[in-house]
């Protein structure tokens, strides 16, 4: 689960300054380059010809007759892009190094990710677009069965929950609704993490995010809302005379049941905002239950958490997941493997 692996993490900031020199992107500056595009102080040599036939924005732009007194490095035009160095360098060598941004499932990272899905979907490069939405839908399911799943970026580290505030933003900006009500459910998970510095800013390897003041009252509902049906889960199943109705050990297995319920409200505190994964294998081994009891706790516990996830997009105020399914399909295109 990416919610239960970082629970302890303490909000780290960006500590390297940016480079407040102009400097080449060495990989990307090519000597029969024919344009230099300028990202802060990054400078890129690259082509203009293979940037205008991947992009109509880059297209356009190249159209415009250029003055005569333009700005030129290396002898080449220069472009300045409103665009931060951490995402136009991995956006760029996805256009001019075939390998760099591998096609889903291969596995990728998460500023990789970034950087191409933002840029590609602001600058129209769909071949790109498609294939970050495709990993970015890999960690932000729209199927509680594709819950524990597999997913295709890799790198998450101490740094993740601030990603998170930034990744929301941006499946805003690009209009990836799909993964939104997944995405607000795991920055939930990092409430008493992150605190109050999701609405006031974080930084990520230098891209600065927040949740937009649109968004606030959500995050502080639907975190509430988690606790909640927490506690729900717990004291639902485990608090349910029903189970020890049919057990022919009652008085044993409701000695477990109570043993479990006492060992929940003590040790699962730092999973008060997550009931989708506060039930852990290890939990269901040491529910020391007869056969048919376990049967029962589990599958009272399963329904539980699929009614929750089937109304987690109305918790935060979202589309149905029948219409974000839609949506996600149109996006990505009806292919058997973009899960």
């Amino acid at each position: 689960m990416i919610a239960n692996s970082f629970l302890s993490f303490t909000v780290i900031m960006d500590v390297d300054p940016p480079l407040t020199e102009l400097h080449r992107i060495e990989e990307l500056w090519f000597d029969d380059g024919n344009i230099v595009l300028q990202a802060g102080y990054a400078q890129y040599k690259v082509f203009r010809g293979i940037l205008a036939r991947h992009s109509v924005v880059f297209q356009d732009m190249f159209a415009f007759p250029q003055p005569p007194d333009e700005e030129s490095v290396d002898g080449c035009p220069l472009v300045h892009l409103p665009d931060a160095e951490v995402e136009v360098t991995p956006f760029l060598k996805a256009l001019f190094e075939p390998n760099y941004f591998p096609p889903f499932p291969m596995k990728t990272k998460l500023v990789t990710l970034y950087g191409c899905l933002r840029l590609s979907s602001k600058y129209g490069v769909d071949a790109i677009r498609t294939n970050a939405l495709k990993h970015l839908t890999s960690m932000f399911h729209t199927s509680f069965d594709e819950w524990d799943d597999e997913r295709s970026v890799e790198d998450l580290d101490n740094e993740y929950p601030q990603y998170l505030v930034c990744c929301l933003q941006l499946g805003y900006e690009v209009d990836a609704a799909w993964t939104l009500p997944c995405m607000y459910y795991t920055l939930a998970t990092y409430f008493d993490v992150l605190k109050l510095s999701q609405f006031h800013g974080v930084r990520w390897r230098g891209i600065e995010g927040k949740i937009a003041e649109a968004h606030q009252g959500a995050v502080m509902a639907g975190a509430e809302e988690q606790m909640r049906e927490c506690w729900n889960v717990v004291l639902d199943v485990l608090a349910d005379p029903s189970i020890l109705e049919q057990c022919e050990t009652s008085n044993a297995c409701g000695a477990a049941i109570l043993a479990r319920l006492h060992a929940f409200q003590r040790d699962n505190r730092e999973f008060c905002r997550d009931p989708l994964s506060m039930w852990q294998p290890s939990d269901w081994t040491a529910l020391r239950v007869c056969p048919d009891c376990h049967s029962r706790l589990k599958r009272k516990v399963e329904a539980k958490q699929q009614a929750f996830w089937d109304r987690l997009p109305e918790i935060y105020g979202l589309p149905s997941w029948a219409e974000l399914e839609a949506r996600k399909k149109v996006a990505l295109g009806d292919e058997d493997d973009e899960e």
